[in-house]
This record gives C-alpha cells, structure tokens and sequence, in this order.
C-alpha cells in the first residue's frame, strides 16, 4: 500500500510512505501530511477496511481510496461506514487508478464499473426482500421464508 500527496495545480504524485500492515498505517497517517490513501482491503495485521476508520481521525484531511479484488466486494458496504471515499479493483489499469486517486482528492467517490453493477444489484435485491416481508407480515428474512414453507410457496 503507498500513500500519497498530490500537488492538485501540477497534477503530480508525490509518494510519502508505505505499509504492509494495518497497524503500521495507522502509526504513519499520524506522522504525515496525506490527501489520499490508496488501501488494499487486505492489509495484514488489520485489514484495510479495518484500518480506515482509525485512520480518519489522525489524519483529518485524508481520503481512503479501497482497493479491492473480485470476491471481497462484501467489504464495500463495512468500508462505506467507516469512511471510505471510493473503490477500485486492484486490476484496473494504471491511468484509472490514478484517475481514481484524483477523483477522490477532488471529493469524488469513484467506483469500479464492476464495484457499481454490484451495489446496485445489492440494493434491488434488497429492496426486493423488503417488499416480500412486507406482503407476507415477516419479521425478518428468517420469518419470510418459515412463512414462505408454511404456505408451500417453497420447498426445502
């Protein structure tokens, strides 16, 4: 994971540390001065997502741009929470990484075409669950789907 500061009126990365581990990262977002934080959601020790919100406080004037690869994207939401600003797969080209990390200093939340599709499928489908609990007077999901069995309109 590096870190860097941009000089926004010449475009220009500057890179001011790097860190293998969650813990470590929070220790040099306290030391520098940072504008974005590129994060790879798997950091050791504390894990990227874990990281951020610690992060955050330490280092007022930072943004957290989450790196991510296909398979953790449950990490989107938890990332969201604790103040992530945007999120790009780690297989994007370079030009859309560094793309995203303007965007972000810009106060832009960028998303991967594939990080977007997902959130909104995510968010249809759940709007979906809740207009079925609502027709069947569910609780929960649990409940909709005993009361789904119930009715025969599922089987095991």
């Amino acid at each position: 994971m590096s870190w860097c500061l941009l000089d926004q009126s010449h475009q220009q990365f500057l890179i001011l540390g790097e860190s293998q581990n969650g813990v470590r990262a929070i220790k040099l977002a306290a030391q520098l001065n940072l504008s974005v934080i590129p994060m790879d959601v798997l950091l050791r020790q504390l894990a990227g997502i874990g990281t951020t919100e610690p992060i955050l406080p330490v280092n007022l004037e930072a943004k957290v741009l989450i790196l991510i690869i296909f398979g953790v994207e449950q990490y989107i939401y938890r990332a969201v929470s604790e103040g992530a600003s945007g999120f790009r797969l780690k297989s994007s080209e370079p030009e859309e990484l560094l793309g995203a990390v303007l965007a972000v200093a810009e106060g832009a939340a960028p998303l991967s075409p594939r990080v977007a599709r997902l959130v909104l499928t995510e968010a249809v489908a759940k709007g979906h669950m809740t207009a079925i609990m609502l027709k069947l007077g569910a609780r929960n999901r649990v409940d909709a789907a005993l009361t789904a069995y119930r009715a025969e309109i599922v089987s095991p």
